[in-house]
């Protein structure tokens, strides 16, 4: 059983156990419900299934905490909301027992019966955008007489899903994988007819015998064949490829009533007044891609309108058109997508963002005012950050930005933003063309292999210790006269490599940016189709992808940008570093599949882990045992996470030791008492963002 298949399984387990108290629960008069201890089931199975990544348990459970939401104890929910409630039951059972996804039908007419009538704290619209219309109400109009065009498109058009699009495409790489194989039978036969000419060579009168010259012409002949039925394949897997590559492209535009339906949304729930430009809407990216970039877009034309345009008579007074402006731009950049969204609103507001930053903790009150403005601005990209008053529908609740950062990282993207005061912010959004397959150099470190887009490699060259120089504390090697920052690669990815004097480096570039990373055997150039990283690489910096090439050997595909612009050298790699102590990390959290996650993720991070089941069994360990840290979850058993963190302030010799509090309970209120209580950084577990709860880690220690 691998880590995911063992994680589902303790899934299961807690939320079968927790469903049977629920059922228990409900099965009651509703005079007798405990509506506390009902909301909090709900709210700790809605936990454990986005950390497993159920959806549809977790927006179920979500939709019964939304039924309770406004109810106070000893409130009695309306005979609607009780039948509500004992159908979120049952559909909690069939969704678990099928791990059915938010797209079931029973789900989407759950949420629909709940959002339509629940009597108590209705849950506001979701964020995401309604769905893109079908491609035939986006059909030009038909100039010419009607009644001929609907057969004409239905025996033009078919439809195919992705599945099989994506089925195809493996298939036709796995084409050209296979056909490496007739290069080593290439390779026997021009050794064999190498032999056979040497051999004539010592033995002169064998040339004249008829067997010979036979076998001779037979294995020229036979390489000749091999080598033009190798490339005929070469070249119509190449062509296949590409034609398959060509049906998963959609263009940009192809969302565009879908963002002109959000803008409009939230103009209307805001009182703004707004127009979407788009440009380079023809650009062409990937499918994936594009539904990867769905929501980011969704999330970020919401926050243009609430944050950035202002209302019509602010915008007149201070000179401005009435109604707003938002763009959306595009343009292909190589293997890359450039997709700008910018507004020409008020702008950030960075002395709001300084005093959220000090309320958080994320910056002290010295450096206040000497934070730069490219630190501050990414702060917006941290959980729970928000600087509005007031909740909306739109804004407010400090979910969002770091969303869409998630979702650009998980594709391999990234996201930049830049502001000016009273004329406005754009968004610049990078992602990858194709999520399916590239041309890639194939290398060797340590044990493992990896691959670099094909894009991005300027050169390779060899490196010794004599070639590297420290400029600034920085390791940097000269390529063609130019002083250039080197990685070892091993470093970044936490492989162990090879301890030789002499090594190979990829010259990856982009743009003016350029930078050597070293590995310890370059094995060619390859075609491969990009997987998915598997939940446990998705923390590890500088990955994008997974590939399998020729042997079953497994490739890790090398995010090259993140490379690039990695902020942390790493000056002692080439030489070898000494091993350090493992920092120990106490985990408390009475949830068996966040405590399994916790565990999988931080050991895989190379640290050691302690858990407790409660805040008591954790007390007991600190107390015992010295720890580097302590992660705990709020909603525990007789010592919650708020009560251990203030004991642990309140000790003589732990009050200085880092807490990290890591819970579903993302709203302000509970984010003051973390900190009230002394805890160092607060971690909305979400989606579960490992990347963030990794750097969170990194600032404690």
């Amino acid at each position: 059983m691998n880590a995911t298949q063992e994680l589902l399984a303790l899934f299961k387990a807690e939320v079968l156990e927790r469903l049977e108290s629920l059922e228990q629960l409900v099965q009651g008069p509703p005079e007798g419900w405990d509506l506390a201890h009902l909301r909090r089931i709900a709210h700790n199975i809605k936990g454990a299934a986005r950390i497993a990544g159920v959806d549809g348990v977790q927006e179920v459970a979500h939709l019964m905490e939304d039924l309770l939401a406004g109810a106070n104890s000893g409130d009695i929910l309306s005979p609607d909301a009780v039948e509500l409630m004992r159908e979120g039951v049952r559909l909690l059972k069939i969704c678990l027992g099928s791990m059915d996804g938010p797209s079931s039908p029973s789900v989407a007419a759950y949420r629909d019966r709940v959002k339509g009538g629940a009597p108590a704290g209705p849950r506001p619209p979701e964020a995401s955008a309604p769905a893109a219309p079908k491609p035939e109400s986006r059909r030009a109009p038909d100039t010419g007489s009607g009644a001929p065009s609907e057969p004409r498109a239905a025996a033009d058009t078919l439809r195919v899903t992705t599945h099989k699009v994506d089925r195809l495409m493996g298939l036709a790489s796995e084409l050209t994988t296979s056909g490496r194989g007739s290069e080593e039978y290439d390779q026997a036969l021009r050794e064999l007819t190498g032999s056979l000419q040497t051999l004539a060579r010592q033995f002169p009168g064998i040339k004249a015998t008829p067997s010979f010259r036979a076998a001779l012409g037979n294995a020229q002949e036979l390489r000749r064949s091999l080598t033009a039925e190798g490339g005929l394949r070469s070249k119509l897997a190449s062509q296949l490829q590409e034609a398959v590559r060509a049906l998963r492209l959609v263009r940009i535009d192809s969302l565009r009533a879908v963002l002109d339906r959000v803008v409009q949304d939230a103009c209307g729930h805001t009182g703004r007044q707004a127009t979407l430009d788009v440009a380079g809407g023809s650009t062409e990216v990937d499918r994936a891609v594009l539904e990867a970039l769905r929501d980011p877009l969704v999330h970020l034309l919401r926050n243009a309108i609430a944050h950035g345009i202002e209302t019509p008579a602010e915008r007149v007074k201070l000179g401005k058109p009435a109604v707003g402006r938002v763009t959306l731009r595009a343009r292909s950049s190589g293997a890359w997508v450039e997709v700008a969204v910018a507004d020409d609103g008020r702008g950030f507001n960075l002395h709001a963002i300084r005093l959220r930053a000090v309320e958080r903790g994320w910056i002290s009150p010295p450096e206040l005012e000497t934070t730069e403005e490219e630190v501050l601005l990414g702060f917006i990209f941290r959980a729970g950050f928000s600087t509005a008053e007031t909740p909306n529908q739109v804004s407010g609740r400090g979910i969002g930005l770091e969303v869409v950062r998630e979702n650009l990282e998980g594709i391999g993207g990234s996201i930049q933003v830049e502001s000016s005061p009273g004329r406005g912010a754009t968004y610049c959004l990078e992602v990858p063309l194709t999520r399916l397959t590239t041309s890639g150099i194939i290398a060797r470190l340590g044990a493992h292999y990896v691959a670099a887009p094909l894009v991005s490699v300027e050169q390779t060259f060899f490196v010794t210790p004599a070639d590297v120089r420290m400029v600034d504390n920085e390791p940097v090697v000269a390529v063609n006269g130019e002083p250039i920052p080197l990685l070892a690669l091993e470093g970044a990815l936490k492989i162990e490599a090879d301890r030789r004097e002499k090594r190979p480096a990829l010259l990856l570039s982009e743009g003016r940016t350029r930078r050597a990373v070293l590995v310890d055997q370059v094995l060619g150039c390859r075609d491969f189709v990009m997987q998915p990283l598997n939940w446990n690489l998705r923390h590890v910096p500088g990955l994008i992808a997974t590939t399998v090439i020729e042997g079953g050997r497994v490739v890790l595909v090398l995010n090259t940008r993140e490379l690039l612009h990695l902020g942390v050298r790493r000056s002692s790699e080439l030489a070898g570093s000494s091993a350090r102590r493992a920092r120990r990390v106490v985990v408390a959290d009475d949830s068996v599949t966040s405590r399994t996650l916790l565990r999988n993720i931080l050991a895989s991070a190379g640290y050691e882990i302690l858990v407790a089941v409660d805040g008591r069994q954790a007390w007991q360990i600190l107390q015992e045992k010295p720890a580097d840290l302590l992660i705990t979850d709020v909603e525990m058993p007789e010592i919650d996470g708020f009560e251990l963190t203030r004991k642990v302030r309140a000790h003589e010799t732990m009050a200085g030791l880092p807490v990290i509090v890591v819970t579903s309970l993302g709203n302000e209120e509970h984010r003051m008492q973390g900190a009230e209580a002394g805890a160092n950084a607060y971690v909305v577990k979400g989606a579960f963002d490992q990347d963030e709860l990794l750097r969170a880690i990194a600032r404690c220690l």
